[in-house]
Protein backbone atom coordinates (compact mmCIF):
# COMPACT_ATOMS: atom_id res chain seq x y z
CA UNK A 1 0.00 0.00 0.00
CA UNK A 2 1.13 3.65 -0.59
CA UNK A 3 3.57 2.00 -3.21
CA UNK A 4 4.06 3.48 -6.89
CA UNK A 5 2.62 1.21 -9.98
CA UNK A 6 2.93 1.39 -13.56
CA UNK A 7 -0.71 0.69 -15.56
CA UNK A 8 -1.43 0.60 -18.84
CA UNK A 9 -5.03 1.71 -19.49
CA UNK A 10 -4.83 1.43 -23.50
CA UNK A 11 -3.22 -0.11 -26.30
CA UNK A 12 -3.74 -3.85 -27.56
CA UNK A 13 -3.01 -6.83 -25.24
CA UNK A 14 -3.07 -10.42 -25.54
CA UNK A 15 -5.43 -11.43 -22.51
CA UNK A 16 -6.57 -14.99 -20.92
CA UNK A 17 -9.92 -15.88 -22.34
CA UNK A 18 -12.65 -18.68 -21.48
CA UNK A 19 -11.04 -21.64 -23.87
CA UNK A 20 -14.59 -22.51 -25.31
CA UNK A 21 -15.65 -19.39 -26.44
CA UNK A 22 -15.03 -17.73 -30.05
CA UNK A 23 -14.18 -14.02 -30.23
CA UNK A 24 -14.96 -12.14 -33.31
CA UNK A 25 -13.02 -8.68 -34.65
CA UNK A 26 -15.40 -5.70 -32.89
CA UNK A 27 -16.90 -8.42 -30.13
CA UNK A 28 -17.07 -6.22 -26.86
CA UNK A 29 -14.87 -7.81 -24.11
CA UNK A 30 -15.37 -8.26 -20.52
CA UNK A 31 -13.52 -9.20 -17.68
CA UNK A 32 -15.09 -12.03 -14.97
CA UNK A 33 -13.13 -11.25 -11.75
CA UNK A 34 -14.22 -14.60 -10.25
CA UNK A 35 -12.62 -16.70 -13.79
CA UNK A 36 -9.56 -14.02 -14.01
CA UNK A 37 -11.12 -14.12 -17.77
CA UNK A 38 -12.41 -12.04 -20.73
CA UNK A 39 -15.45 -13.53 -21.80
CA UNK A 40 -18.65 -11.81 -23.69
CA UNK A 41 -21.15 -11.42 -20.68
CA UNK A 42 -21.56 -7.87 -19.55
CA UNK A 43 -23.56 -9.01 -16.45
CA UNK A 44 -22.08 -8.72 -13.08
CA UNK A 45 -18.44 -7.68 -15.38
CA UNK A 46 -16.01 -5.04 -16.07
CA UNK A 47 -15.62 -4.34 -19.72
CA UNK A 48 -12.38 -3.88 -21.17
CA UNK A 49 -12.56 -3.11 -24.59
CA UNK A 50 -13.29 -4.67 -28.05
CA UNK A 51 -11.62 -7.55 -30.11
CA UNK A 52 -8.75 -6.70 -32.66
CA UNK A 53 -8.31 -10.40 -33.84
CA UNK A 54 -10.56 -13.44 -33.90
CA UNK A 55 -10.23 -15.80 -31.37
CA UNK A 56 -11.15 -19.61 -32.34
CA UNK A 57 -13.14 -22.35 -30.34
CA UNK A 58 -10.86 -23.55 -28.36
CA UNK A 59 -8.36 -20.55 -27.92
CA UNK A 60 -6.18 -19.93 -24.65
CA UNK A 61 -6.17 -15.50 -25.41
CA UNK A 62 -8.04 -12.99 -27.09
CA UNK A 63 -5.94 -9.92 -28.81
CA UNK A 64 -8.00 -6.82 -26.83
CA UNK A 65 -7.80 -2.85 -27.70
CA UNK A 66 -8.43 -1.60 -24.13
CA UNK A 67 -10.95 1.02 -24.34
CA UNK A 68 -9.49 2.91 -21.79
CA UNK A 69 -10.81 3.22 -18.00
Amino acid sequence: SGDSVDVKTTGVFDLPKVSALAISVGDVVYYDSATELVNKTSSGNTKVGIAVKASANPSASARIRLTGF
